[in-house]
């Protein structure tokens, strides 16, 4: 009886069905009905039930009918994913597909629930570091210091979101679809244009002229922050080109000393934040070395002297005169400290 099991599987439908192994940490081969996928797959092809009814009965007859080679695979191939993207990026119907780009950035800064929670704490640090510095005796805050150091504090409650946010997802709390694409992020970053913008007002000397033009490109990058298609790499050069926007005043008014002070921290938390050296926990690192940058850059503010009359309606938008060797002496309840102050 000469009887071709392709023969017999004609008259049936062999479409094949693809089913997704929900399971992310399955290491075993997933035995398919013709054939097998590698752990490192995350889907699995089967064919329809009319088929597998027809294979079944086509092993029965495995002792009599030949068994050709088949011209064509019955199972498709299906393209196999990396499981922490797709774990961190598992895109929707509402949500642009990420390039292979984004997916190489997401997978290389792919971080655990507990460095997570390690990058919301140290947000806190920046703000402490100066508030202790103004405590101690440090110095005092004048008008643009208080601007500069505000803004940098209502900045730290969304950031510590976010991080808790992806920490809570990490832990399978509450899920997060993609971490670098969500809501949490983009106000994260959008604060981050805010401080920049008042950072270089403040760092002016309140140069009407210069804050709108930073203003002007910072809300353009906000802009960007919140399009469908979410640019990693794109964002950071904009976060960049922020930061100097805010310290060319700086520059300008030669303000070496704070210059040198906020790159002996700044740089080696640009390393971290670029480099990852000592992996997930780098970027916590990255925040705590943010601390000196933004104590350096207060103190450059403290170098400015607002007008005998205040900031009048009339005289506001004026920038401050820069005072020549003044020496700012802290207030004495400041000096003493607030645990002695009663």
């Amino acid at each position: 009886m000469d009887i071709d099991r392709r023969d017999w599987l004609s008259s049936f439908s062999r479409e094949p069905k693809c089913i997704t192994v929900r399971s992310l940490r399955t290491t075993r081969t997933m035995d398919c009905e013709w054939g097998a996928v590698s752990p490192s797959s995350l889907e699995c092809c089967t064919l329809s039930p009319t088929a597998r009814s027809a294979a079944r009965h086509s092993r029965r007859l495995r002792g009599l009918l030949p068994h050709p080679q088949p011209e064509a695979p019955l199972a498709v191939k299906v393209p196999t994913r990396n499981a922490s993207s797709t774990s961190l990026c598992a895109g929707g119907a509402s949500r642009a597909p990420h390039s292979p780009e984004v997916q190489e950035f997401v997978a290389k800064r792919t971080m655990t629930p507990l460095q997570e929670v390690a990058n919301a704490l140290s947000m806190i640090v920046p703000g402490a570091w100066v508030l202790w510095s103004w405590q101690m005796g440090g110095y005092v805050l004048t008008w643009c210091s208080c601007l500069l150091l505000s803004s940098s504090l209502a900045h730290v409650p969304f950031s510590v979101f976010y991080h808790l946010r992806v920490a809570l997802s990490g832990a399978g709390v509450w899920p997060l679809a993609c971490t670098i694409d969500n809501t949490p992020r983009r106000l994260d970053q959008t604060g981050i244009h805010l401080v920049g913008a008042v950072a270089a007002y403040a760092l002016s000397g309140g140069s009407v002229a210069y804050s709108l033009a930073v203003a002007a490109f910072n809300a353009f990058a906000i802009r960007l922050q919140w399009q469908k298609q979410v640019e990693p790499l794109r964002n950071q050069r904009n976060v960049g080109i922020s930061v100097v926007l805010y310290v060319t005043p700086m520059i300008w008014r030669r303000d070496w000393a704070n210059i040198a002070k906020a790159l002996t921290w700044g740089l080696p938390g640009a390393y971290c934040f670029a480099k990852y050296p000592l992996g997930g926990y780098s970027h916590a690192i990255f925040h705590v070395l943010t601390g000196g940058v933004l104590q350096a850059l207060v103190a450059s503010t403290q170098l400015f002297v607002a007008p005998a009359d205040g900031h009048t309606a009339a005289s506001w938008w004026l920038p401050l005169e820069e005072a020549a060797g003044v020496v700012v002496t802290p207030s004495p309840w400041w000096a003493r400290g607030w645990w002695a102050s009663g």
